[in-house]
């Protein structure tokens, strides 16, 4: 009788085309499956974070035709500055301290599922990915596939139809993905960053009061990458919780450009729904949609993963 082959463990390193490695992480392949670690998960956000970018409020004077009584321009000089206070104490500014509390305080275990469709050229896809195990907590991040489901994705024969091989995918899902549904708060911290506020109302979610706030994340594109476009809109609409947390997450992006005489489309919806956890804010569920459309050609594709913390 043969047996498998014993553990091994490598290391790997993965660049993109910004030029900076994005994930790395060490992989073993043995007899309780497939895992995926990265030592120190504050590595990952390093990287992915940008340069903090601060919006600053810009002051303004009002130049009037003669002096103004001293007694009234100190009454003014107050009630600008409480009206400032309560501005720069409202919103957004609500939302940034609340997660600044919230962390990673415990180690947390999440199984991840999804499936996603896909239409191109009139052809429709579906691919159901099998579960994920993530982990988080001190010693990194760990993501692990059972030795049943890397058996069943290996034993796919040749010629399988797109079928049978999509009911033996396992699930693809990076490293940055991974911790952006366990540290929640982190991740909305960085979209938030240097963001503008366009609008705050009431609103409700699952029938409790909420705020909703609709912001303007700062584009991540270079100059010269925004002049590729001619539109680009992005906007990211937060429902938050009495406490300042948000619990609903919607981000939108839609482009268009034109060159030499091609023109493109596209748009992308994502809503990520966040629950506490042990501490932590994690993501409990999102879903994705896109299409792009080009050449007379179009094309969808929608993504669902749910969370569920164990």
């Amino acid at each position: 009788m043969i047996s498998g082959p014993d553990p091994l463990r490598i290391e790997a390193v993965t660049w993109r085309s910004h030029g900076y490695a994005e994930e790395w992480h060490p992989r073993w392949s043995g007899g309780e499956g497939l895992r995926s670690e990265r030592a120190n998960p504050t590595d990952l956000w390093a990287v992915r974070d940008n340069a903090q970018r601060n919006s600053h409020l810009a002051p303004t004077r009002n130049y009037n035709s003669g002096p103004m009584p001293f007694g009234r321009s100190i009454r003014l000089a107050v009630l600008a500055a409480l009206v400032a206070a309560t501005a720069a104490a409202s919103g957004l500014d609500d939302v940034r301290a609340a997660l600044e509390k919230t962390g990673p305080a415990q180690p947390v275990r999440v199984r991840v599922e999804g499936r996603s469709t896909s239409v191109q050229k009139n052809k429709r896809e579906e691919k159901v990915s099998a579960p994920i195990v993530v982990e988080h907590g001190p010693e990194g991040l760990r993501l692990t596939w059972d030795r049943g489901q890397v058996e069943r994705a290996q034993e796919v024969p040749r010629g399988s139809s797109p079928e049978q091989k999509a009911a033996r995918e396992m699930a693809a899902l990076s490293a940055s993905d991974a911790l952006e549904i366990v540290d929640g708060a982190r991740a909305l911290r960085r979209m938030i960053a240097g963001a503008t506020l366009l609008s705050e109302k009431e609103g409700a979610l699952d029938g409790q009061p909420a705020r909703v706030l609709v912001v303007r994340p700062v584009s991540e594109m270079t100059g010269e990458e925004r002049k590729e476009f001619k539109t680009f809109e992005e906007t990211l609409t937060l429902t938050v919780g009495p406490d300042g947390i948000p619990r609903l997450a919607e981000h939108s992006v839609t482009l268009k450009m034109s060159k030499l005489l091609i023109s493109m489309t596209a748009s992308q919806k994502e809503t990520k729904r966040y629950a506490p956890v042990a501490g932590r804010l994690i993501v409990t569920s999102s879903d994705e949609s896109s299409s792009s459309s080009a050449l007379g050609q179009t094309g969808e594709h929608h993504t669902v993963r749910t969370v569920v913390p164990f």
